[in-house]
């Protein structure tokens, strides 16, 4: 997910990204027709964000041609280990960081006054620092909130990336719990993640 191997491979029959996610992804075509199209089913009303999901208004968006017989076999299936939890594979580098781990909430309110998005109810200015978190100690918890009247959003922190824990007070789904740096905000959606913060000094932004 985004720039970070999972721990294990995660087995799904579906997935939702946004404009700025990445997913690195094993397709099986064993059982599928000649043909494979990537549809479009969300459907947009006025351009702000998903509206419905729309089984006549398809659209295509790239076609697979599947031909031959001699099918490899998937080498990564539900569980097996890419970079490993940390004390538990052979090797292993992963982590969740933890409540103990959390240092400080800062939250951040996105929404739309007089036709500019605005964080915390300022607009962008790149001399002004909105958090300043320690490095290298703790971990800090960031809470992103959707205000802004039906406008979806994904957010990229740069530099960093974060864990997400809950979308308005529930666990993610599986494939999004572990480290990403863009998350999709969508209308009247809160997001509560925690960030470790490492050795860069320098400004960074996230939007």
């Amino acid at each position: 997910t985004d720039s970070w191997l999972l721990p294990r491979g995660i087995e799904v029959d579906s997935f939702q990204i946004a404009s700025g996610q990445r997913h690195d992804v094993i397709i099986d075509f064993r059982d599928a027709p000649d043909e494979v199209y990537i549809e479009n089913l969300m459907f947009h009303a006025d351009g702000r964000g998903g509206n419905a999901i729309r089984e006549d208004k398809r659209t295509q968006l790239l076609k697979f041609e599947v031909s031959g017989s001699n099918f490899s076999e998937p080498r990564c299936e539900e569980g097996t280990v890419i970079r490993g939890f940390a004390g538990i594979d052979p090797g292993g580098q992963f982590s969740f960081h933890d409540e103990a781990e959390v240092l400080e909430t800062r939250s951040f309110v996105f929404k739309r006054n007089n036709g500019a998005f605005t964080v915390n109810g300022r607009l962008f200015n790149p001399r002004r620092a909105d958090a300043v978190p320690p490095l290298g100690v703790g971990a800090e918890r960031w809470i992103f909130e959707n205000q802004s009247g039906g406008w979806w959003h994904p957010i990229h922190t740069h530099l960093e990336g974060f864990q997400i824990k809950k979308l308005n007070g529930k666990p993610p789904r599986r494939e999004r719990q572990f480290n990403s740096d863009t998350v999709e905000i969508e209308s009247h959606l809160t997001v509560e993640m925690f960030m470790k913060f490492r050795t860069f000094t320098g400004p960074f932004v996230f939007h």
